[in-house]
């Protein structure tokens, strides 16, 4: 988890109704809101590397100024 963390691109695509999130160029907006995903979200951003990743990538959406949620 530690290795695919710092070599995974996302990236937000905004959208009228919905936008695109996009992992490695592969649209995974509705994948990441599946039971599957939804019960291991807690556990992997718990590992402190992961979480740190997820931080950085995190600032950087965030400096696009638009509010996002969850996963």
């Amino acid at each position: 988890m530690i290795q695919i963390a710092g070599e995974i691109d996302v990236d937000i695509i905004p959208g009228e109704d919905v936008d695109r999130i996009l992992l490695n160029g592969k649209d995974v907006t509705n994948d990441i809101r599946t039971k599957e995903v939804t019960a291991i979200v807690s556990p992997i951003s718990s590992i402190p590397e992961v979480r740190y990743k997820m931080v950085e990538l995190q600032r950087k959406l965030a400096r696009r100024k638009k509010c996002y949620y969850g996963r």
